[in-house]
């Protein structure tokens, strides 16, 4: 299993919105509601993992005290650095 919040968060999320949307006897306007309601869910979930990686996109996990961390490793910090150097020249 993914360790990643995004990965863990998407593999508890499509599963279950699948099962409630395979029922036949939603109408089209609840089928649409409720992958509206799913998308919303989806959005908040990933919203209180934390925040991205500036550099690769993973979410960074958060300290309990501090700034903010970001990004996700010192490598992805290094890399993010040589490309901001590349794009200056």
């Amino acid at each position: 299993m993914a360790t990643d919040p995004y990965h863990q968060i998407k593999a508890l999320h499509d599963p279950l919105v699948h099962e409630v949307l395979a029922h036949d006897d939603w109408s089209p306007w609840a089928r649409k509601r409720l992958q509206e309601a799913a998308e919303h869910l989806l959005e908040v979930m990933l919203a209180l993992a934390g925040p991205e990686c500036r550099h690769c996109g993973v979410n960074v996990n958060l300290e309990a005290t501090g700034r903010p961390r970001s990004y996700c490793s010192d490598a992805c910090r290094q890399a993010a650095y040589r490309s901001r150097l590349t794009q200056r020249l």
